[in-house]
């Protein structure tokens, strides 16, 4: 029974990976979402037997059956990487509200951070998607308020004064606005205590992966790098494992004890 069920998830991971894909993908391009899919190159409709996630990929070999143009394979892999996180998800929460509630991030996630890896851009209806969806689990698992509010004004606010010292001290735009707004909702979504893990795992890996993609393309400081899909890898680590209740102070605490000290 539980390796059906991690099967049915894997199978909900790759066809949510993929619809995200596609609808990022689409929305970038500003191409109608309703439209059937179609090869980039000659322009023809594809069977819908190849757009069966990750089959329909290996049925056609990474080719257009039509032309022989190459499909990117950034396309099985996203549909991969998406299921992979909701299986490691509902290892540690298994199927529940708990999983419904975490695993609409994850996808509202990995369409943000699609989006800005290719556009540097963080679509604004995506975050305001994530802060209406959590608005209703709030609601729904009758979470307390107040870290979870606490957590989105200090994230935004954290976020937009790096914002703004890094433009003054570098004369140069670092953190985005979509950035800004991103970091505030991770807030809101897990509270105020997961905002410093999430940073720190954010710049661990996005300084890694920024210095080793800098050094294999010869580019020089100036070039920009998108910092969301960090800020979600960051986000979803913490998820999985909340160092922040072992590494971390209690930032809670700490800004209850500052209020009733003033």
């Amino acid at each position: 029974m539980f390796l059906l069920s991690v099967f049915f998830i894997c199978l909900i991971g790759l066809s949510f990976g993929s619809f995200i894909h596609t609808t990022a993908y689409r929305r970038m391009e500003n191409v109608s979402l309703s439209g059937r899919s179609h090869c980039d190159s000659c322009k023809k409709t594809i069977p819908i037997v190849y757009l069966i996630p990750l089959i329909g990929y290996a049925l056609c070999k990474g080719k257009c059956k039509y032309c022989q143009d190459k499909i990117w394979i950034g396309y099985p892999i996203f549909e991969i990487v998406n299921a992979s996180l909701l299986v490691i998800l509902f290892f540690q929460s298994g199927f529940s509200f708990t999983f419904i509630h975490l695993a609409g991030f994850i996808e509202i996630g990995m369409y943000i951070a699609f989006v800005d890896s290719f556009s540097q851009t963080i679509d604004s209806f995506a975050v305001l998607l994530a802060l209406v969806w959590q608005i209703i689990w709030l609601y729904i698992l009758k979470l307390p308020l107040l870290s979870y509010v606490t957590g989105l004004l200090i994230g935004t606010t954290s976020f937009y004064w790096l914002r703004y010292l890094y433009e003054a001290f570098r004369s140069q735009e670092g953190l985005g606005e979509g950035d800004v707004a991103l970091f505030g909702i991770i807030g809101f979504l897990g509270g105020i205590n997961i905002l410093l893990p999430t940073a720190f795992f954010a710049a661990f890996f996005g300084f890694l992966f920024s210095s080793i993609w800098l050094f294999l393309t010869k580019q020089g400081l100036q070039k920009t790098l998108p910092f969301a899909p960090w800020l979600i890898l960051g986000f979803f680590i913490t998820l999985i494992y909340p160092v922040q209740d072992i590494f971390f102070p209690n930032l809670l605490f700490l800004f209850k004890s500052f209020l009733l000290s003033s």
